[in-house]
């Protein structure tokens, strides 16, 4: 009876682990879809000389991610491992986004000093 028991609890540790670094990758994957979508979405507003559009869409998914590094600290279903992975790169994200933010603003306060001039 205890080796059913014990092979069930081990059963469901593997799936819960399973499940949640699945729930990570899944989580990950989809801020990075959507990531593309903004990239294609900046990359055509750059091209179209609208600096000042791309950031506010940039500033937008930055939020987004911003919001989901809040979600997956607060989720309990993720366990510790998975957990700190999936921050960790979430954040370097996070960071990525900020730098191009910053050289899209800068592009955009360029725009509008010549603009001025």
């Amino acid at each position: 009876m205890r080796i059913v028991v014990l092979a069930i609890a081990l059963s469901v540790a593997t799936a819960c682990g399973a499940s949640s670094a699945a729930e990570s990758m899944a989580i990950f994957t989809e801020i990075m879809s959507k990531g593309v979508q903004v990239g294609k979405n900046v990359e055509r507003l750059l091209r179209s000389n609208r600096p000042e559009a791309a950031a506010v869409v940039m500033n937008r998914h930055i939020r987004e991610v911003d919001a989901t590094i809040e979600k997956v600290v607060r989720d309990r279903a993720i366990n510790g491992s998975n957990k700190v992975a999936l921050l960790k790169q979430l954040r370097g994200y996070r960071s990525d986004l900020a730098n191009s933010q910053s050289q899209i603003q800068a592009m955009s306060n360029l725009q509008d000093q010549l603009r001025f001039r």
